[in-house]
């Protein structure tokens, strides 16, 4: 996994997560998913959480919940980059 980029993706709808999986997939990319989730609940109780470099997020959870959970991903990994989408 040297020179893999580690990410973790967070996503309530599955074909998202299967999408972004196939990309990863590629032999050609230095992404590596190491784990995926459909809730917040999900991610914090995923034993990889630790090592993710960044998480590919998906904010319509509702953008209240998105972003007060993007914040408290700040306090806890303050390393990890964080790319939301909608």
């Amino acid at each position: 996994m040297e020179g893999m980029v580690r990410i973790s993706v967070l996503d309530k709808h599955d074909f998202v997560i299967d999408n972004i999986r196939l990309q990863c997939d590629s032999k050609e990319k230095r992404l590596k998913l190491i784990s995926f989730s459909n809730s917040e609940e999900e991610f914090y109780a995923c034993p990889t959480s630790q090592e993710i470099e960044v998480l590919m997020c998906d904010v319509n959870f509702t953008l209240e919940k998105g972003l007060s959970f993007c914040k408290s991903l700040r306090k806890n990994f303050s390393e990890l980059k964080i790319l939301v989408f909608s």
